[in-house]
């Protein structure tokens, strides 16, 4: 199962199976995708967890250096980070000239 990290502006980043849900936007806001990753990437700990609070309130809240453990080593995230330097490189060359 392929479950999606949002944050927030402030900590902490949500956990969630698809979109966002009403529920969630309401709490917090608007959110920004950060990346994925799959389940198996959870410990058992994480697991029971997160799935509990997922059942409870269709999002898990994380501490940012959870999330980002998650995603570690994601194509997703490995790309957009990648396009995200590109960008601020190309950004700062085009208002030089």
């Amino acid at each position: 199962m392929l479950l999606q990290i949002y944050s927030p502006q402030f900590a902490p980043w949500l956990i969630i199976e698809g979109q966002p849900s009403r529920a969630a936007l309401d709490r917090f806001g608007t959110l920004r995708l950060e990346g994925s990753f799959q389940i198996d990437r959870l410990t058992a700990t994480e697991h029971l967890i997160i799935v509990r609070e997922m059942a409870t309130l269709t999002f898990a809240l994380v501490p940012e250096s959870t999330a980002l453990r998650l995603m570690a080593r994601t194509p997703v995230r490995q790309i957009k980070r990648r396009l995200t330097r590109w960008l601020r490189r190309r950004y700062s060359q085009l208002f030089r000239a």
